[in-house]
């Protein structure tokens, strides 16, 4: 998902997207959003009618992502609540559902179909011009890939006791600015 739409999703629910960019070893949403912007409306109305029902301060997102032409939307900290978790688990069934009926790219919801080696769901034009788009959303992704790279940075910076961090004081590298393959020294003579 482009990543002005994701931060619209973050600015507008941080609740929810409080992971956004964390610590990889710690939560899924280190890579962010990972589907097509076709499905950012259906995400958004998830978001806002979760955010209705009051799901209690340790409600999150773990992951959301695409997995086999669907939408998965991975939470964590369900309320104690019974009725208010079995309505957000069916918000969230619903959602994951009614992806299979909009695609993914584009979000239009005409001639839809789910297939492919790799099962993406698309409307006839997008599937038609599939190549395209890839090479051009692998372009996109390329060149944001450092930003990405600094926000997950800051982030992890943020998280530790360091005080504030913005993306701009952190290199693509790391807060040191080099990467070492220290770690991995001497590997390959222990086998």
């Amino acid at each position: 998902m482009r990543q002005e739409l994701v931060d619209k999703l973050q600015k507008d629910f941080p609740q929810i997207f409080q992971d956004l960019y964390g610590d990889m070893r710690v939560t899924c949403m280190a890579w962010g959003v990972a589907t097509g912007d076709g499905w950012y409306e259906l995400i958004y109305k998830l978001c806002d009618d979760i955010m209705k029902i009051g799901p209690g301060p340790d409600f999150k997102a773990a992951q959301i992502k695409e997995k086999f032409g669907g939408l998965r939307f991975y939470t964590e900290g369900h309320p104690q609540d019974e009725e208010k978790s079995k309505a957000i688990h069916k918000l969230i069934g619903q959602a994951e559902n009614d992806s299979y009926t909009v695609c993914e790219n584009c979000g239009s919801n005409e001639d839809i179909t789910v297939e492919g080696a790799w099962i993406q769901t698309l409307c006839k034009y997008c599937r038609s011009h599939k190549s395209e788009m890839e090479e051009k959303r692998n372009a996109e992704y390329t060149a944001s890939h450092e930003e990405r790279m600094k926000r997950r940075r800051a982030k992890q910076c943020n998280d530790s006791k360091n005080g504030p961090v913005s993306p701009s004081d952190v290199s693509s590298e790391g807060p040191s600015g080099s990467l070492s393959a220290a770690p991995l020294d001497g590997l390959l003579e222990t086998w």
